[in-house]
């Protein structure tokens, strides 16, 4: 008899929770729903921060980066990198930066220092690949290829 009400009571409540709707009842806000340019959240972020701190810096270098304008986002990571400069993410920014501008030497110095800060994920090793092979530096390309087939047998 238990059995059975138990069994009732798992399928009332599995008719009534295919009921529910899956949606929920707040709205989804994407990132660029707010129809404000790149250049202009630049200009609003910077007029109301006295002091920008390395985050606010690596956030002004991508808006900076998704307009296409290389140059002011690499100064702008640069500027992150002097208030935090073990911060490994900012040397990987810095270095897809120059690689976009074709400054492939600092690209790969850039990615080599995000590599020795011990940011040593999948796409920072290949960035850093990539420019160990533009500038025909293959023993660190060597390295970096045998250290991802041991983290990433597959």
């Amino acid at each position: 008899m238990l059995r059975r009400l138990i069994g009732f009571a798992l399928i009332l409540l599995s008719v009534i929770g295919c009921q529910q709707s899956a949606s929920s009842r707040y709205e989804i806000v994407q990132l660029t729903s707010d129809q404000v340019s790149d250049l202009d959240k630049i200009r609003i972020f910077e007029e109301s921060a006295n002091i920008l701190s390395g985050p606010a810096y690596a956030a002004i270098a991508k808006l900076y980066a998704n307009t296409g304008d290389f140059e002011s986002a690499l100064t702008a990571i640069h500027q992150a990198i002097l208030q935090e400069p073990m911060n490994s993410f900012y040397h990987t920014l810095k270095s897809n930066y120059a690689y976009e501008l074709n400054d492939l030497s600092t690209a790969y110095r850039e990615a080599l220092t995000a590599y020795q800060l011990g940011s040593k994920s999948l796409q920072e090793s290949l960035i850093l690949a990539r420019m160990g092979v533009a500038l025909s530096e293959f023993s660190i390309v060597d390295n970096i290829i045998d250290s991802l087939v041991i983290v990433y047998p597959n």
